[in-house]
C-alpha cells in the first residue's frame, strides 16, 4: 500500500481520542537525501522583501517531500509551517532579532526585571509581522496545492521570560521572585495572544488543529508549547516559577501539546501533572538519554499521555516490546527508503495499532 492522507488523518484522530489504545503512530520523516529545491539559510534572504520568495521555497520543498514520501503507508500528516527561528515566540515584546542558519535569535530587551510593565505586545514588530505574513501566504498556497498549515507554536511562560530577560532571569528568581512571578503571569497572556493570532492561518482538520510539530489535536487546542528553560532550573524552581503560569496558559483550551528536552527530564513529573496535557514531545540532547529512553525512565509519570519521540531505523528491533504497550508517536529516520520501509513494516506488525 502507498500513502493515503485520509487514512493517516483518520488514524491520528482515532489514536489521539481513544485513550485505551496502545501502540504507535509512525511517520517516516527522514529517508535519505531528498532531491528537492533548497531552502537557503535565513540570513541569505532579504526580509521582509523576500518573504514570499522564502515561502515559495518552503512550499516547493514540502511538495517534493510529499511526492517522495508517497511510497510509505504511514501516519504522516501532510502539513507544514513557516519557520523563521525561535525568535518568533518572543520578538513581539520588542528587541532586535538576528538570523543564523535555520533559526533566529532574540537579543533580550529587558535589562531590569522590574521594568517588565513597560513592555507592550506588538503585532507590528518587524519579525513578528513577517511571521504573520508568511503564515497567511502559506495558508493561501495550501488551499491551492492541497496540504494543511500548522500552528507555529509558542514558548511557555518561562521560555518567553528567558528569551526577553536573558539568563539574568535565573538571578532574578532569587533577587526579585515576586517581580518574576508577575512577569511570568504576563508572559502566559503573551503566549495565549500569539496562539490567537496564529489560528486564522492554521488549517481546521477533522474538528481540530495540527501543532507546529505535526500532531493532530482536537477542538480548541494549542501546541506545541516549549519549556526549554526547565533545563536551566531545578524542578522545585520550575514548580514555583513555571508550572502555575503554564497551567494558566492552557486553562482555556481542550487539549495541548508540550515540547521538552531530555536534558530537563527531571521536570517531567511536574509537566505530567498539568491539566489537559495530551501529547509530550521529548527531544533528544547530545550526551543525554534519548527521548525514548527518557520516556522509559519516566513511564509511570507519563501514564495516559501520548509521547512523541524520534527513532532511528537501526533502533527499532530493541524498542518493539516497549512501544506496543504504550502510547507513542514516532518520527522515523532511516538512511534510505528501503531501510525506512523495513523499519516501518516491523513497527506496523509488532508495535502498531489497528482501528476496529
Amino acid at each position: 500500500m502507498r500513502y493515503d492522507a485520509d487514512r493517516a488523518i483518520k488514524r491520528n484522530v482515532y489514536f489521539t481520542l481513544n485513550k485505551n489504545v496502545t501502540g504507535a503512530l509512525v511517520r517516516v520523516t527522514d529517508f535519505g537525501r531528498l532531491d528537492a529545491p533548497d531552502v537557503l539559510p535565513l540570513e541569505e534572504y532579504d526580509f521582509p522583501r523576500d518573504a514570499h520568495r522564502y515561502m515559495d521555497a518552503v512550499v516547493a520543498r514540502h511538495l517534493r517531500f510529499i511526492e517522495a514520501h508517497s511510497v510509505f503507508d504511514d501516519d504522516y500528516l501532510p502539513a507544514t509551517k513557516p519557520f523563521l527561528g525561535i525568535a518568533e515566540h518572543s520578538c513581539f515584546m520588542g528587541g532586535e532579532v538576528t538570523f543564523g542558519g535555520d533559526t533566529s535569535y532574540h537579543k533580550p530587551p529587558l535589562e531590569d526585571i522590574c521594568a517588565w510593565r513597560e513592555i507592550k505586545l506588538d503585532r507590528a514588530q518587524p519579525h513578528y509581522a513577517l511571521l504573520m505574513e508568511c503564515m497567511e501566504y502559506l495558508h493561501e498556497k495550501s488551499l491551492k496545492y492541497g496540504f494543511f498549515t500548522q500552528l507555529r507554536g509558542a514558548d511557555g511562560p518561562m521560555d518567553v521570560a528567558n528569551a526577553v530577560r536573558g539568563n539574568d532571569l535565573l538571578y532574578d528568581l532569587y533577587d526579585e521572585p515576586e517581580e518574576v512571578k508577575a512577569f511570568m503571569d504576563f508572559c502566559a497572556d503573551a503566549a495565549a495572544w500569539t496562539f490567537k493570532n496564529q489560528r486564522p492561518f492554521a488549517s481546521r482538520v477533522a474538528g481540530g488543529y495540527i501543532s507546529g510539530m505535526n500532531m493532530w489535536m482536537p477542538g480548541n487546542s494549542i501546541g506545541h508549547i516549549s519549556e526549554d528553560a526547565s533545563c536551566l532550573c531545578s524542578p522545585a524552581q520550575y514548580a514555583q516559577f513555571g508550572m502555575p503560569y503554564t497551567e494558566k496558559l492552557v486553562s482555556g483550551c481542550d487539549f495541548w501539546q508540550l515540547h521538552v528536552h531530555s536534558l530537563g527530564r527531571a521536570c517531567i513529573p511536574y509537566f505530567a501533572r498539568l491539566p489537559k496535557l495530551g501529547i509530550m514531545e521529548i527531544s533528544s540532547d547530545p550526551n543525554q538519554p534519548t527521548g525514548l529512553d527518557t520516556f522509559k525512565q519516566y513511564e509511570a509519570a507519563l501514564n495516559g499521555i501520548i509521547v512523541k519521540v524520534d527513532l532511528n531505523a537501526e533502533d527499532v528491533d530493541a524498542s518493539l516490546d516497549f512501544l506496543k504497550t504504550h502510547r507513542t508517536i514516532i518520527n522515523l529516520s532511516a538512511k534510505n527508503a528501503d531501510e525506512a520501509q523495513t523499519a516501518l513494516q516491523k513497527l506496523r506488525e509488532h508495535a502498531g495499532f489497528c482501528i476496529n
